[in-house]
């Protein structure tokens, strides 16, 4: 056989031979199809629209906290403390108080597998001056997150999200 075969009729039975022009079509079709699909369920808020993201338990990757205690004397203090085992990271805003002023600081805390403590304190605002410095260790299996006040009758309120390892 030579020269271009000529096809008399799109294909009805499963061993039939196509044209191109029926395939490229019959994609066509496929394409706007699927098109239209994801199109309108995405915008009808359907959940079976790709992509697809499973729900996730915050519990069981994050966990609020909350601590506060007062500091009679200048000193370091633990303000906060949390099991390593569960909790690798966290972020946390750490605010001091003492007489009229105000402190407020976000801190990040995260360990690696040999328990170096990373800390970063990436915002800090205060009403007069400086009332503490922050810092983060690691001491028999607990994170710390210890303040320094530089003023007597503190009040050290700590609070932020534990990050799963």
């Amino acid at each position: 056989m030579t020269g271009a075969l000529t096809l008399s009729a799109d294909p009805v039975n499963n061993l039939h031979a196509a044209t191109k022009q029926y395939v490229d079509q019959a994609e066509t079709d496929a394409v706007a199809s699927a098109n239209s699909y994801t199109d309108g369920a995405i915008l009808a808020g359907n959940a079976v629209a790709e992509p697809v993201y499973a729900a996730i338990d915050f519990n069981g990757i994050a966990k609020n906290v909350a601590a506060s205690l007062s500091v009679p004397t200048t000193g370091t203090v633990t303000a906060y403390e949390w099991n390593h085992n569960g909790f690798t990271s966290g972020k946390f805003t750490v605010k001091v108080a003492a007489g009229t002023h105000t402190e407020l600081s976000e801190i990040l805390v995260t360990t690696d597998t040999s328990n170096n403590v990373h800390f970063t304190e990436y915002g800090m605002v205060g009403t007069n001056g400086s009332l503490s410095t922050i810092s983060a260790d690691f001491d028999s299996n607990k994170i710390r997150i210890r303040v320094t006040t530089l003023n007597n009758n503190s009040t050290v309120v700590v609070a932020g999200t534990l990050i799963g390892s």
